[in-house]
Formats: C-alpha cells, sequence, structure tokens
C-alpha cells in the first residue's frame, strides 16, 4: 500500500511538471489532474481488500465512503468543516464477504469503530452518563458511533439489531 501511494506521489509530480505550462488556467489544469487521479484509482481498486475476488462496484463503493463526499457548509462560522454523511450498506448471500469487507475498511481507517449489531445497545452506540467509582462524579461514556467521529463506522449484523436500537441511529447526527 505504501509503495503505491508513493507511485501515486510520483504520478502528481510528474502530471505538474508535463501539463502545468500547457494549460493556461489553473482550473483547467486541476479538472485534467481531477480525471487523471480519478482513472488512477478506479484502475487500482483491486488493492481493496485484495484477497476478495470481484466485488468491483462495492470496492468502488467503499472507495468512494474513504476518499469522496464534499464539504459541509454550515451557517455557523466558527464550526470545522465537515464531510458529508456518505452511507453504505452491503446486503447479500451468506458468504458473499460482506463482513470482510467491513473488518478490511476498520483496519484501514485510523479512525474506525466495528460493532456488531447481535450485541449493540442504543448505549453502546451513541452515550450514556455513569458514575466514576473512584471519584464519585458522572463522566459520560463514548459509544462506538461517538467514537468513530469524522471516521467510519462498521456496523455487522446489521439485521440482528434490535428495532429500538436501529431506531436510535436516526436520531445520531455529526
Amino acid at each position: 500500500m505504501i509503495k503505491n501511494l508513493s507511485k501515486r506521489n510520483d504520478v502528481i509530480e510528474r502530471l505538474t511538471m508535463a501539463l502545468g505550462s500547457v494549460f493556461s488556467t489553473e482550473y483547467n489544469f486541476l479538472l485534467v489532474l481531477y480525471y487523471y487521479m480519478r482513472v488512477f484509482v478506479y484502475e487500482n481498486v483491486a488493492f481493496i481488500a485484495p484477497s476478495i475476488y470481484e466485488h468491483d462496484d462495492i470496492k468502488r463503493g467503499l472507495l468512494c465512503l474513504l476518499f469522496g463526499g464534499t464539504r459541509k457548509e454550515e451557517s455557523v462560522n466558527h464550526r470545522a468543516k465537515a464531510r458529508s454523511e456518505i452511507n453504505i450498506l452491503l446486503c447479500g448471500d451468506p458468504g458473499t464477504s460482506k463482513s470482510q469487507l467491513l473488518q478490511y475498511v476498520y483496519r484501514l481507517v485510523p479512525r474506525a469503530q466495528y460493532t456488531s449489531g447481535k450485541g449493540s445497545s442504543a448505549v453502546g452506540l451513541t452515550a450514556s452518563v455513569a458514575r466514576d467509582p473512584d471519584t464519585k462524579h458522572l463522566v459520560l461514556q463514548t459509544g462506538a458511533l461517538v467514537l468513530a467521529d469524522n471516521g467510519v463506522c462498521c456496523i455487522d449484523e446489521f439485521d440482528k439489531m434490535n428495532d429500538s436500537t436501529r431506531s436510535v441511529l436516526h436520531e445520531v447526527r455529526f
């Protein structure tokens, strides 16, 4: 993976050197650079979960999850810019590598959380308030969705989750 990132940087440098003086505006140059980067990413979709063959459309969707999205503009001036929500739901027959793809994304992303829908509760996904036994102060215990803020939260076995737990996901906003 590291070798491919350095290869990508080499491609960007070569394109900048070769095409930088050809275009009259920086905008046109950025359009061409964007096109070549898209081609490079789509040609190298095999680097996403290389042990899983085929499923190229699913892997492209995961690439869009990891690198895609538009900036979300908030009306509050002092808030940081955040990525728009990109949600992916993988449905399919048993044994079609859904869990393996989730595990790969979980291991790839630095700020990711992995949980199973079987044992998840609404509190385990969001947050709860508990009393610290040592200091007797109230502390906030964060759940998987809070820990994965500006990252990826992978929920496996989503169909086995309780309806009340699933309804909590509609109310979560970051």
